[in-house]
């Protein structure tokens, strides 16, 4: 399967996060894992649980200390409310880390809620001139001109990622 890039990366920056990102946890991996953040609060759902309003500070430093390949993308012109959609119970298989999003976003682009994978809303989002910077932690040695390359991955990927992250060992 091929790869999607995402150009213009810089270093992360941001002291303070007012507005909307997406986050992607362990870019290296497939399937990364993908949160939320608004006004400093993070949001998630895995096969660990939901997280919700949690401080985004403490994520950073959970990312530093692990060195957690990580972008940080800014978006712009989307009205979102984050707790209606991170609800209810862990992922299980069939779902994934990017359905709640998809339906939040969706409330101001219905073409979102379409999107099957990861590199399909960053491809609408860029088209649709949501994305106002990109920014990484971590991630020196995977870019390359100011570009990394996210490995593609299918619901089947998903699956097993959720699987594997349920077992004790």
């Amino acid at each position: 399967m091929s790869n999607y890039t995402l150009s213009n990366i810089s270093d992360f920056h941001s002291d303070e996060m007012t507005g909307n990102y997406l986050v992607l946890f362990g870019v290296d991996k497939i399937p990364p894992h993908i949160g939320y953040v608004q006004n400093q609060y993070y949001y998630s759902k895995s096969s660990q649980g939901v997280k919700r309003k949690f401080d985004f500070n403490k994520v950073i430093s959970s990312i530093n200390r692990k060195g957690l390949p990580t972008i940080v993308i800014e978006l712009n012109g989307l009205s979102l409310d984050p707790d209606q959609f991170f609800i209810g119970s862990n992922l299980s298989k069939g779902e994934s880390c990017l359905n709640p999003i998809k339906e939040m976003m969706g409330r101001s682009n219905e073409a979102i809620k379409e999107v099957k994978y990861l590199f399909d809303l960053l491809d609408l989002l860029l088209k649709e001139g949501y994305i106002q910077k990109v920014e990484h932690l971590n991630c020196e040695k995977f870019i390359s001109n100011g570009s990394i390359s996210l490995k593609k991955y299918t619901q089947e990927d998903i699956d097993k990622a959720i699987l594997d992250a349920k077992r004790p060992c």
